[in-house]
């Protein structure tokens, strides 16, 4: 009996061992993955305010980050736009502009990114909220106004006078709902006719600080000194490959390459200026990229490997031709 007992002990203090054992390995996995931060320029702003957010997030040798997904509401605000500013081999930035939507204590919620370890399964990580006052932009109330004995008495009724009855308001507002009627079916028919693809137009490219070409072949540099399919992550070569490519058809030409699909894109591409042949190439890379992000395709080192000087020749393909040389004589 006592040997009993005394080798329970032994087993309740191993299985203690063991599991703070395995607590230690939770929690040092834990701390090893990459968490964003957030802050923001002001904490108390009125209703239609704006507050810029900034969320940076580190990237250690091995680790990619997706950019944050804001769109529509975010708590009491509403995201105008979105943009990285700064990226670098060990963190990345984006700057974010919130306008204030409904007055009183706020909070910017947690801002989620996803987040790998080459190919590992991603993991999402947030933020913490940020506490923002959301002021009203009416003036406070007048305490004289509101005292019984400065309002005055309200004034007698008069009786009502019976007018007779105008219908030339009705007549004429009937005309218009089957005059706006009528031009509103025209113009449906008029759409459909055209297809969707004439409906929108393709908006005007931006203009950034350097030109388009210059920032996709320095970013498509830093992509191939990574050596990222000689350590063996695939997959993350054609994510930053194809990032790259999708930038610059926004900043050269105004497509809305990052939040479109590769069906979207294959459409939007036909009514830019980009030559046909060239937005087949982009669109052929991106399809590939697409079985190995969201197929789980397994890749070649070569293929792989062969993405960034795809997307190089592209870009060559489309930048600007340099001016030809003067060839004007000097006078003698």
């Amino acid at each position: 009996m006592t040997r009993w007992n005394r080798d329970g002990r032994v087993g309740s203090v191993a299985g203690a061992l063991l599991l703070g054992l395995l607590g230690a390995t939770t929690a040092w996995t834990q701390t090893d993955v990459p968490h964003p931060t957030a802050r923001v320029d002001t904490t108390a702003v009125p209703i239609g305010g704006s507050v810029t957010l900034t969320v940076e997030i580190p990237t250690p040798e091995g680790w990619f980050a997706e950019p944050p997904r804001l769109e529509g509401d975010l708590g009491p605000f509403r995201v105008r736009n979105l943009a990285e500013t700064e990226r670098t081999s060990d963190a990345r930035r984006f700057v974010a502009r919130l306008v204030a939507m409904e007055a009183g204590p706020g909070e910017i919620p947690p801002v989620e990114m996803t987040v790998r370890h080459g190919e590992d399964e991603a993991l999402v990580v947030a933020t913490e909220g940020i506490p923002v006052e959301i002021t009203s932009n009416l003036p406070p109330p007048d305490p004289a106004a509101t005292d019984s004995a400065a309002v005055p008495a309200p004034a007698p009724f008069k009786p009502a006078l019976e007018a007779p009855r105008d219908w030339r308001p009705v007549i004429v507002a009937a005309i218009a709902l089957i005059l706006g009627t009528a031009l509103g079916f025209l113009l449906w028919r008029r759409l459909r006719a055209r297809g969707p693809a004439d409906d929108v137009a393709p908006a005007a490219p931006r203009v950034p600080a350097r030109p388009a070409w210059e920032i996709a072949l320095e970013e498509l540099d830093r992509i191939a000194a990574a050596g990222l399919v000689e350590r063996g992550e695939l997959r993350r070569q054609y994510e930053e490959v194809t990032f790259a490519v999708r930038r610059y058809l926004e900043d050269r030409y105004g497509v809305p390459a990052l939040e479109s699909t590769t069906d979207e894109l294959r459409d939007r591409l036909r009514r830019a200026p980009v030559p046909p042949e060239q937005a087949s190439r982009a669109v052929n890379l991106f399809a590939e990229a697409d079985l190995v992000k969201f197929a789980k395709a397994t890749p070649e080192a070569t293929a792989a490997r062969d993405t960034e000087r795809r997307a190089r020749e592209f870009v060559r393909a489309t930048m600007p031709a340099a001016p030809a040389p003067s060839t004007e004589e000097a006078p003698s």
